[in-house]
């Protein structure tokens, strides 16, 4: 441990004195602006500003005008001299020679004198951009059957909404989401982008290469996006009631949903009243989507995987509110006030009740290396959850100082019972799954002298209790003995989290110069027992019995360097930590303590081809301990999986690299973005699985070296043709892995191949009829030890027409379709939906009838693959369900 610790100073003062020694001259931004008008006066909109080093070369930068004429552009360049390009649908285009420097020019253009074949003038162009900013116009994307702004994103070129809600750029998740710059919901923006009118947007703004923080904004480069949307008026209340009923087989049904929305530029609001039992899950309205980077080292861990759980059916690849039988209820409140130029405060609330039924059977297909196991298990499943959560944040961005302060807190109760047939035996099953945690963040920055000194803290506190009771047992978890009439698996987790560093930061010139020096604490502890109840006898399984403590001390120091100079951008960090982990069992009398000094360099490189591409690179390293499930006594994971996890403590290193170039041309309206990684990843641990003859998983660890790679390739092509309507889209991915597994004892490698082509487009056919379309294609492998053990393949697609007899009436039918392919077997199933709006202009409101599953299908079929696994699941659907009702915005 002496020589470790000696190892680490001296690296970590050889790092501070050959990185501050840095010394290069500075790097000048200029900022070309004027105003476009014609002839008589009359402000030119839509109008393209290019500036060039060369009168035929590339463009560095653009901007195009607004309504009023104005454009801005920012761009870096050594050249004596720049060119500035105009263009235009309308006006002859006009090449200017400027001295290099910021400056103001009022540009007077004339008109093309050559007839056009028709112009169509609009107040403000679909796409503009002005500096990093990328503007898109709400009404040039808007059809008549949108009433929410996640509906006008979705059909905008370079933006893409995933099915949880995570708004993506450029296939980025978004860092932020702001309304009229205003961070109110703190990566929780499902509910606004779901709620938010889009008769009260004027435009979504596009941040590129954002920086949060305003103290850093010219000093540390962000590679990050945001989104701003602006809306129509700068005191808007807005929001919307929507209140539908109606009846199926079963049941009588609702949706209500009461959300008002306030915003001025010193207080922002969002409330909402939500209740539904007729397929929507309104936990997605309030689930995180996006983490800051500022906090990346800062996350709270959550209960989303825990140790115990029933036997569930596996997620499906198609709507899930077909599958829901559910009784949902959320309650929220969101504040926020800005006191002045840059301090606000900010407050969250929210409580969500949800309850669901879930009936199905799943067929299980172990690839095995000499065999395949093939288990069926029909399932009756019932969940019911209460979840409360809320945060308090303080915050003063400027110039000057940044200091936040968030106190966060969740309570979780969650309850699962079920019911599953295996080998002609019923077993039930419950799980009582709690979990509390309590964490405060503060982070302080600001300028000391020449100096950026910055102060970061975390404290968490989380426990759970977790228990599984399983009626009969299928196995005895007591050698030797009869099958039990009851076990009952009890868990107790108790983790305390402690993050605190001090940094330090300075400019040189094109330089950026940042340190960092902090200290992890990590204490988990972990107790359980197992029960087995025989002839009315209970009798613990001392097998079973855990009691262990992890204790995780982690000190670092970390270099960061960042260059800048025109198009090139090259980012050095240089982490190095030195972590130790103490591991003990009191009930095994077993105690690791391992320890070693890390080092994680990442680099990246960010090249600006011009202003429409971009090229970026990533090589890194990362290397860590993995704590999350050690365990030195078994666990029954479910009613057939045991896991033990008894080994040295987990190590992990990966070696990365990656990269990506993206285009994006606002005066086209096209975007395009291709990204490929390959990581090579090294563990001193390998996982064994034992699949017996009927079925029932042991789950270990092996002491044994065991090493991976992935590749991945993905990218997103979409286009908007302006004189049409029509967005066009294609996403494509192609992902492999392959892994050391070792399966009943045999060592094999297991190969997961996966290729998945999604095209979309939305078309406006006429003046009364749209059409939108969205279809996948996807291809899954398993090979084990270079031979083809399966593989599946889907093909589902998506459709809706959208008829407007007049502006009034509106119907709408909706396609969907899947077909699936594995082994000798193909599945196909499609389902329609009808839905009829009337619209009463004053005031505005929307009277709806649908009907859901007009064919009224009662099963479905989907196939999703793991590792050495495939699962066949059949979902038992809502039957066809009638609502009527009303809803506006406001």
């Amino acid at each position: 441990m002496f020589n470790l610790s000696v190892r680490f100073l001296f690296c970590l003062f050889l790092n501070a004195f050959l990185l501050s020694s840095q010394h290069l001259s500075a790097q000048k931004i200029q900022n070309l602006s004027g105003h476009a008008r014609d002839l008589s006066g009359k402000a030119l909109s839509a109008i393209n500003a290019m500036v060039k080093e060369e009168p035929q070369g590339p463009a560095i930068a653009y901007a195009i005008a607004d309504s009023s004429g104005y454009f801005e552009v920012k761009y870096d360049s050594d050249s004596d001299s720049i060119f500035l390009k105009v263009t235009g649908q309308s006006i002859e285009d006009t090449v200017l020679q400027l001295p290099n420097k910021s400056q103001y020019v009022t540009l007077t253009l004339d008109y093309r004198n050559h007839p056009l074949k028709e112009i169509v003038f609009k107040d403000s162009p679909s796409i503009s951009k002005r500096g990093d900013t990328i503007i898109y116009d709400v009404s040039s994307f808007q059809k008549a059957q949108d009433r929410a702004v996640a509906d006008v994103i979705s059909r905008m070129p370079g933006l893409n909404i995933r099915a949880d809600g995570t708004i993506e750029y450029q296939g980025e998740p978004i860092e932020k989401f702001y309304i009229e710059g205003l961070d109110l919901l703190g990566g929780r923006y499902s509910l606004a982008s779901n709620n938010l009118p889009a008769q009260s947007v004027k435009s979504v703004e596009v941040l590129e290469n954002h920086q949060p923080i305003r103290l850093l904004d010219s000093i540390a480069y962000s590679d990050k996006t945001s989104l701003n949307i602006r809306l129509m008026n700068k005191i808007t209340t807005t929001g919307q009631v929507q209140a539908l009923a109606g009846v199926n087989e079963d049941e009588s049904l609702h949706e209500v949903n009461i959300t008002p929305m306030f915003f001025n530029a010193k207080t922002q609001g969002i409330a909402s009243l939500q209740s539904n039992n007729s397929g929507e899950e309104l936990g997605n309205q309030i689930r995180v989507l996006s983490k800051e980077t500022i906090l990346d080292d800062y996350i709270i861990p959550d209960n989303e995987n825990p140790r115990v759980e029933i036997h569930k059916l596996s997620k499906p690849n198609f709507d899930n509110r077909r599958i829901l039988f559910n009784s949902s209820h959320l309650g929220t409140l969101n504040v926020l006030r800005k006191l002045n130029n840059s301090f606000e405060a900010k407050a969250y609330i929210s409580y969500h009740t949800f309850r669901n039924k879930e009936y199905g059977a799943s067929e299980t297909v172990y690839l095995l290396p000499e065999d395949t196991v093939r288990v069926t298990e029909p399932t009756y499943n019932r969940y019911h959850t209460h979840h409360l959560e809320g945060e308090i944040n303080l915050l003063k961005n400027d110039k000057n100082a940044y200091v936040r302060d968030l106190l966060q807190f969740n309570v979780k109760k969650s309850e699962q019972e079920g019911s599953t047939t295996f080998a002609g035996t019923t077993f039930n099953q419950d799980a009582d799954l709690p979990f509390k945690s309590l964490s405060n963040q503060l982070i302080w920055l600001r300028p000391l002298g020449k100096q950026l000194v910055s102060l970061r803290s975390q404290v968490t506190l989380q426990s759970t209790r977790h228990t599984l009771n399983v009626q009969p047992g299928l196995v005895s978890l007591s050698e030797g003995q009869p099958n039990p009439q009851h076990i009952q698996q009890s868990l107790r987790e108790r983790n305390v989290v402690a993050k605190h560093s001090a940094a330090y930061g300075h400019q040189f010139g094109k330089i950026s110069f940042d340190g960092k020096l902090g200290f992890d604490y990590e204490y988990r502890a972990l107790s359980g027992s197992a029960i087995e109840h025989r002839n009315g006898v209970k009798q613990a399984v001392d097998d079973y019995r855990n009691n262990q403590e992890i204790f995780h001390y982690n000190a670092y120091y970390e270099t960061k360097l960042v260059y800048k100079k025109r198009k090139l951008k090259l980012q050095l960090a240089l982490p190095l930590s030195y972590q130790q982990v103490i591991a003990r069992d009191e009930e095994e009398k077993v105690e690791q303590k391992p320890e070693k000094l890390f080092f994680n360099p990442t680099f990246r490189l960010t090249y600006t081809i011009n202003g429409f591409w971009e090229a970026y690179a990533r090589i890194s390293r990362q290397e860590k301990y993995i704590l999350d499930d050690i365990h030195y006594n078994p666990i029954l994971k479910n009613y057939r999986q045991k896991e033990n996890y008894n080994s040295a403590i987990p190590k992990q290193s990966v070696n990365n690299a990656g990269v990506n170039i993206s285009y994006r041309n606002p005066l086209t309206s096209f975007f395009f973005n291709a990204g490929y990684s390959y990581a090579r990843q090294h563990h001193n641990i390998l996982y064994e699985s034992i699949i017996s003859p009927a079925g029932i998983i042991n789950t270990n660890v092996v002491n044994q070296d065991n090493r991976a790679r992935i590749q991945h390739l993905r990218g997103q092509v979409s286009k908007f043709v302006d004189e049409i309507n029509t967005t066009i889209r294609l996403d494509y991915a192609l992902q492999e892995s392959k892994r050391n597994q070792i399966i009943n004892d045999a060592l094999s490698m297991v190969t997961n191949r996966s290729i998945t082509l999604s095209p979309g487009i939305d078309i406006n056919v006429s003046k009364y009829t749209s059409l939108s379309y969205s279809g996948s294609v996807k291809r899954a492998d398993v090979i084990i030890d270079h031979k083809t053990a399966n593989h599946v393949d889907q093909f589902l697609q998506t459709a809706s027409l959208f008829v407007f007899p007049d502006k009034e009436q509106q119907i709408s039918i909706s396609f969907d379709s899947y077909t699936n392919w594995f082994e000798n077997r193909t599945t196909r199933q499609a389902f329609v939906d009808l839905r009829y709006q009337y619209t009463f202009t004053r005031p505005r409101i929307d009277a709806t009838l649908s009907i859901e599953n007009i064919f009224n299908e009662n099963s479905f079929v989907d196939y999703n693959q793991n590792t050495f696994t495939i699962y066949q699941t059949t979902y038992q659907l809502r039957p066809r369900q009638f609502l009527v009702g009303v809803k506006f915005g406001f």
